[in-house]
């Protein structure tokens, strides 16, 4: 497992202060490194089975010219175990006790085009433990366990979202491919369809694998008949 932590960390733009890169080092640098310091419990330096660190966030921006800016942004405690993903040790202001997390971005990612409050519903399933006061082994062992159900669960509604929105633009589709000569329009998650004595406007909510359905009938009376009367 060496060096695991740092070969993952560095795909999120994630270093240690010995290997953070030159173009990151700046005059603003020794400031940003004295505000992220953290310590990291000596326990957890000791633990078998993790690696953990201090590592300070790289970015850049580019501006209107086209110039490139480097900085260093916000700093975290990380560590990995053999079986789990990147987590963040956090510390929690109000009682100074600490819990694992997820690195951000990997939850962010998990959590793309979900809604929220179906998101929140599905996780509030999970079990989560108590806060971590002192610091034991069996209590970090619960912690990363908890956080590996956390990313399975998001995986596990991920797919389903993917799965039924798959099966909401097949429906789509398909209505299209019915309707002979008719005219299609798309724009934001809207698909309108039309013809001469109707229109049909899907909304596909993707974040809540939802879609709803308008008809509006443009004929006359007569049309009404007529169709009523072909069936």
């Amino acid at each position: 497992m060496q060096n695991n932590l740092k070969n993952t960390a560095q795909k999120f733009n994630l270093y240690q202060l010995q290997d953070i890169p030159k173009e990151y080092i700046n005059e603003n640098t020794e400031h940003r490194i004295k505000c992220g310091h953290k310590e990291i419990p000596e326990f957890l330096t000791n633990m078998q089975g993790i690696e953990i660190g201090l590592f300070y966030e790289c970015k850049q921006d580019t501006d209107y010219k086209g110039e490139i800016s480097y900085y260093i942004d916000h700093s975290y405690i990380l560590l990995m175990s053999k079986n789990s993903e990147l987590l963040m040790l956090q510390n929690n202001w109000k009682n100074k006790k600490y819990y694992l997390y997820p690195y951000y971005n990997i939850v962010s990612k998990l959590k793309n085009n979900m809604n929220y409050e179906i998101v929140n519903r599905k996780l509030k399933e999970i079990n989560e433990p108590n806060l971590i006061g002192v610091f034991t082994e069996n209590k970090v062992k619960q912690w990363i366990e908890y956080t590996n159900k956390y990313i399975q669960c998001l995986q596990e509604l991920q797919s389903t979202f993917n799965d039924e929105n798959t099966k909401i633009e097949e429906k789509i589709n398909d209505t299209i491919k019915s309707i002979k000569n008719c005219k299609v329009q798309k724009w934001s998650n809207c698909t309108e369809i039309s013809t001469d004595m109707f229109k049909i406007i899907f909304k596909h909510f993707k974040d809540q694998k939802y879609l709803s359905t308008e008809i509006n009938f443009k004929g006359s009376i007569q049309d009404i008949v007529n169709i009523q009367n072909s069936i």
